[in-house]
């Protein structure tokens, strides 16, 4: 074996399990060197006779390379006895432009005396998160009825994973037959569920990715890191973020920004939302996630720290880093949508309400002069029920929200005279969502015949 090429992922991949058919292998190990000076580059675990191993430094091993097996017992017969048997020792390497690998299927007949061999090849295609995980290479099934290959990048045309197999024909001659199938990289899509959001909306994020889809018998899942962008929480590589004003939505206090002033209404990144994107079905290659949009943000860009700010006005976008496209590139897609606020609306629950009397002789009602009463009826007042529609303060979408920043003002006037009963809306009197995720907000208020300077004055309200 000659010294290696240099490559990212370098993988040392044997299989001497024939020999313990006679022999218990104890170790596997692939040595550099000549005799007696060799040293072990990488072995297997011990009694490992199969498997697939990470060659660090490969690239620092330049002189020849050669397998050593040992046998956990002394060999009681000729070594030549073990020539007749198959093994297989290879070194894979893997990373970005590099795909070097052997994969041997070992077909299995459909029924007896079909003389129909069946067998399946399923492949891996590499990505930001996987192309560098140790993981994604020592697991291949290699040798097998089913194999486990790895693509990459768009492997079309010629390029195509083709199955070769020597036929010996009836003519006694053997011909190479084969068979190939494309395994094409795809353009990556992801989306917005609409064009405009408000405070406390459900946004939801669809991404459509073929190439992201790396196990066709599993739902994959994409999770949000402690740096607020979606990848893998244990290895680097970047797959989706969201930005307002073109600001990662990061947590306060990430990088040193925005630590002071983080009040509770204020978000704190995306990880915090529980942002995942899901898999819709094993083999769907379609991503879901949802998150709710924050009231403020930790706005900062470059050295420069803003501070906490609301997102009403602000751009919001989703980016995706797309490893490979249809035509093998890294690009990056996205889509964008806006976060407006809503126009409010105040009104009575009626436009006309009976006039409040009092208790007091001349501001009474009197009972019917013949039930023997001297005194006239309690004091009437008026409750009028004053109500808020704005969709801005319906920040919890399964909560009771209240109006506690503002100032709604009901008084009584008529010209140039006016009383003012009560000003609502603030952390006092404070103004209550009638239902959840209504947008609507009640305050009653009563009216009493004290209310009003001049009892010719009608009520009005202002905000």
């Amino acid at each position: 074996m000659n010294a290696m090429d240099e490559a990212e992922n370098t993988y040392f991949n044997f299989d001497f399990s024939s020999f313990n058919a006679t022999k218990t292998v104890s170790k596997v190990c692939l040595v550099n060197g000549t005799l007696p000076a060799m040293t072990d580059v990488i072995c297997g675990a011990d009694f490992e006779s199969k498997g697939i191993v990470e060659i660090l430094g490969a690239d620092a091993q330049t002189g020849p390379l050669h397998v050593n097996v040992t046998f956990s017992t002394a060999s009681a017969t000729s070594p030549s006895s073990l020539d007749t048997l198959p093994f297989v020792a290879d070194v894979f390497s893997f990373g970005a432009g590099v795909n070097n690998a052997i994969y041997r299927l070992q077909l299995e007949e459909s029924g007896d005396n079909t003389a129909e061999f069946v067998g399946s090849v399923e492949y891996i295609m590499l990505n930001q998160l996987n192309i560098n995980k140790d993981a994604t290479y020592t697991t291949l099934t290699n040798i097998d009825a089913d194999v486990t290959i790895i693509v990459e990048q768009d492997m079309t045309d010629e390029d195509s994973p083709r199955i070769n197999y020597l036929d010996l024909g009836a003519d006694g001659v053997s011909t190479q037959i084969a068979d190939q199938q494309e395994a094409p990289t795809h353009n990556g899509v992801v989306s917005f569920d609409s064009a405009n959001y408000k405070i406390a909306d459900t946004v939801v994020v669809t991404l459509n990715d073929q190439d992201m889809n790396t196990d066709s018998e599993l739902i994959d899942v994409y999770v949000t890191k402690s740096d607020d962008k979606v990848g893998d929480a244990t290895t680097a590589g970047l797959v989706l973020d969201i930005t307002f004003d073109d600001v990662n939505w990061n947590r306060s206090g990430y990088d040193g920004d925005c630590v002071a002033g983080v009040t509770s209404s204020s978000s704190n990144g995306l990880a915090a939302s529980g942002f995942t994107l899901v898999e819709t079905d094993a083999e769907s290659g379609i991503f879901v996630g949802s998150f709710q949009v924050p009231t403020n943000f930790c706005h900062s860009s470059g050295a420069t720290t803003d501070g906490i700010k609301g997102v009403t006005g602000l751009d919001m976008e989703v980016n995706y880093q797309d490893f490979r496209n249809a035509s093998g590139e890294s690009i990056e897609v996205g889509a964008g949508a806006s976060i407006n606020a809503n126009t409010g609306s105040v009104a009575f629950d009626r436009s006309v309400y009976p006039v409040p009397y009092g208790d007091i002789t001349g501001m009474q009602f009197k009972t019917h002069a013949t039930d023997g009463s001297t005194t006239g009826l309690a004091q009437g007042n008026v409750t009028v029920h004053v109500r808020v529609t704005d969709a801005d303060y319906n920040v919890s979408a399964s909560g009771e929200d209240k109006i506690t920043d503002t100032t709604v003002v009901i008084k009584i006037e008529r010209g140039s005279e006016t009383t003012t009963v009560a000003s609502v809306g603030n952390s006092t009197y404070p103004i209550v969502e009638v239902s959840p995720d209504s947008g609507v907000f009640e305050y009653d208020q009563a009216i009493g015949f004290r209310s009003r300077t001049n009892p010719k004055l009608p009520i009005c309200i202002l905000r």
